[in-house]
């Protein structure tokens, strides 16, 4: 049994106030080096193909296109990597360091089973179907009221330079840098106030982090997941493994629907697209199955409540504020 003194109650607070500054910080420094590092990359799109055009520069438009092509591009995506990592790293391990939170347990590793990694995949392609679901539906509220959400999708670039570019952008190092930050730090911080509302927190900051509303709900449900199985394992590797595979495969349903006719239609929509929806939920179920809850877990009594200390934390308010200004530029008017 672990009960918790009044005095917990206040100390959660501070927590979630500090992790939403945290989170607010690697937020604000991203843009701030992402902005520096996408004039750089132009300046150098500009160098090597004999200039731009003067006209891009006031189209946002086409400026926006042109961004969105090259950060998948190799050599121009490392523009796009360096920001990344030095604002997960920087903000992350300075907060890790100043906190003195032990590499052991930021890192754990707990004891991991091939039942387990396999439950983890199944787990994903139910998840991801299910947030697909919720993505669909967010999107149809925001049309009730005129507005349609924008993604930021990479361009599926032919050539191994580029592949590769795209699995180590996309895939291994959000896997490891973002669950070092999610998974490792914050639910360290977050698990000691109770374990649910360490689950349900470190994944509403992790979405929030996102910043992109067609990005946010996805986001919230791997989250909610990944964080289960952290905790549930006692490993912040299962989580990078769920994280590795979900922005894997999504990796893989870009390449296969732009170069192959049979993707297309079966990824496209569609009955086709439904019924493997169908398999993947009947395989997210299974996942579930046979993730088995242990018995010897501590029973949780007057945990301090995850709702108080998240809505009377003004840390919360101001990263809510600033992510609601930069969801707005991922939102446009429907003509």
């Amino acid at each position: 049994m672990h009960d918790y003194p009044p005095a917990a109650h206040a100390a959660f607070r501070k927590t979630v106030t500090r992790l939403c500054v945290l989170t607010l910080t690697q937020l604000v420094s991203f843009q701030l080096f992402g902005a520096i590092m996408q004039s750089l990359m132009i300046i150098t799109y500009g160098i090597l193909n004999g200039g731009v055009d003067p006209g891009l520069l006031t189209d946002t438009e086409r400026l926006t296109g042109l961004v969105m092509d090259l950060y998948t591009r190799f050599p121009y995506s490392l523009y796009m990597i360096i920001p990344y990592v030095l604002s997960f790293v920087l903000v992350y391990g300075i907060y890790a360091g100043v906190r003195r939170l032990p590499v052991r347990a930021t890192l754990r590793r707990g004891r991991l089973t091939p039942r387990a990694f396999a439950a983890a995949f199944f787990l994903v392609l139910g998840a991801g179907t299910v947030s697909d679901y919720v993505t669909r539906g967010m999107v149809e509220l925001l049309r009730l009221i005129g507005l349609a959400p924008v993604d930021m999708p990479f361009m599926a670039h032919a050539g191994a330079a580029n592949i590769f570019s795209v699995i180590v952008q996309v895939a291994v190092l959000p896997a490891l840098i973002e669950e070092y930050a999610y998974r490792g730090v914050t639910l360290v911080e977050l698990a000691p106030f109770g374990r649910r509302s360490a689950v349900v927190l470190s994944a509403l900051l992790f979405s929030l982090m996102h910043a992109i509303a067609i990005q946010i709900p996805n986001a919230f449900l791997l989250g909610l997941l990944m964080a289960y199985l952290a905790l549930r394992y006692e490993s912040v590797w299962i989580a990078v493994f769920v994280h590795f595979a979900n922005n894997g495969l999504a990796i893989a349903i870009e390449y296969l629907q732009k170069y192959n006719a049979g993707a297309q239609r079966l990824f496209g929509g569609g009955w086709h697209t439904e019924a493997l929806n169908l398999v993947f939920l009947v395989f997210g179920i299974i996942g579930a199955l046979m993730v088995r809850r242990p018995d010897n877990r501590p029973v949780e009594v007057g945990a301090p409540s995850g709702a108080k200390a998240l809505f009377t934390s003004w840390g919360f308010y101001l990263l809510l504020a600033a992510v609601a200004l930069f969801t707005a530029f991922s939102l446009e008017r429907i003509v």
